[in-house]
């Protein structure tokens, strides 16, 4: 633990002393620092004499044909160079975080976008801004409408063509579509496109309407085309919608996406009617965001080419 007077006298030095300090020491001369640091060396000896007086120590031994270091000088180099050290590692630091090179970005998503390009998108950010800490934190659309409210989260992903939430920016990512998902052995699997009216009679497999805001869409646009689905079942993940489908017990109404994937037992076919976009947002607070979001944003924007 320091003392008090070390305390005392350590308000009296600073980086400049050490700065001059150092580079007289490394020279063995005067003019040789001053030459380094482009002084005159009146000022340079005054600096010198300036931080022997506050420690009330000799660090130099002065001769005519230079200076050394003392035992205490030496003790006082071997301090100032790690002091000046962490000076610059912990500026350097701040500077980095100021620039968004480091920092933390709390990304809430839903399981569903991780089968498309996002992973890619966190590839990219993760190449550009090594030292900045992502972290993934998997809930439905409503509840990371909660998170950014309550800063639990920085930024939320997930699908849908609504409007956007009050005090949120939305920012568009990745365009698609939806797709009517069917067992692969049903008749209408054969056709190039289907009719949403051709599938009445079929069972209708849906994600939550409280939590996925596609599923809510896509109901509202069917019943605007006079279709009252019958939900035989309602599932959380699409994974689990597909396995349905896949044994036959209804149709879904999924993002186009999900289709680079090979389900066994499905066929996704685009639809005649006219849906909802299943497009990927970003959503951020309004206010501005601490430079590593802002950073995250400017990536996934960059990868989108929007």
């Amino acid at each position: 633990m320091s003392s008090p007077d070390a305390n005392r006298l350590s308000s009296r030095i600073d980086l400049r002393h050490l700065r001059y300090f150092v580079a007289v020491a490394e020279a063995g001369s005067i003019t040789g620092a001053a030459e380094r640091l482009h002084l005159s060396q009146p000022p340079l000896s005054v600096t010198i004499k300036e931080l022997e007086q506050t420690l009330d120590v000799q660090l130099f031994e002065r001769h005519r044909n230079g200076i050394f270091l003392t035992e205490a000088g030496k003790a006082m180099l071997e301090e100032a160079r790690s002091v000046l050290a962490r000076a610059a590692r912990g500026i350097e630091h701040v500077m980095q975080i100021g620039r968004g090179e480091m920092g933390e970005v709390r990304v809430g998503i839903v399981s569903s976008i991780m089968w498309g390009d996002f992973p890619q998108m966190l590839k990219a950010f993760h190449l550009r801004y090594p030292q900045v800490q992502w972290s993934l934190r998997e809930s439905n659309p409503a509840d990371q409408v909660i998170a950014l409210h309550d800063h639990r989260i920085d930024v939320g992903v997930w699908r849908g063509d609504s409007q956007p939430f009050p005090g949120l920016e939305r920012i568009l990512i990745s365009k698609d579509k939806l797709m009517v998902v069917l067992p692969a052995d049903h008749p209408q699997a054969r056709r190039r496109k289907v009719s949403l009216l051709a599938l009445k009679s079929l069972p209708y497999l849906s994600l939550n309407t409280t939590m996925s805001s596609i599923a809510a869409d896509s109901m509202t646009a069917m019943r605007g085309l006079g279709l009252t689905p019958e939900v035989a079942h309602v599932a959380r993940e699409p994974q689990t919608l597909l396995a349905l489908a896949a044994n036959g017990l209804g149709f879904a109404l999924l993002a186009g996406e999900l289709a680079r994937i090979s389900w066994p037992g499905v066929v996704f076919k685009p639809v005649e009617e006219e849906l909802p976009a299943a497009d990927l947002y970003l959503h951020v607070r309004e206010q501005a965001p601490s430079p590593a979001v802002a950073r995250f944003i400017e990536v996934m924007r960059d990868v989108a080419k929007l």
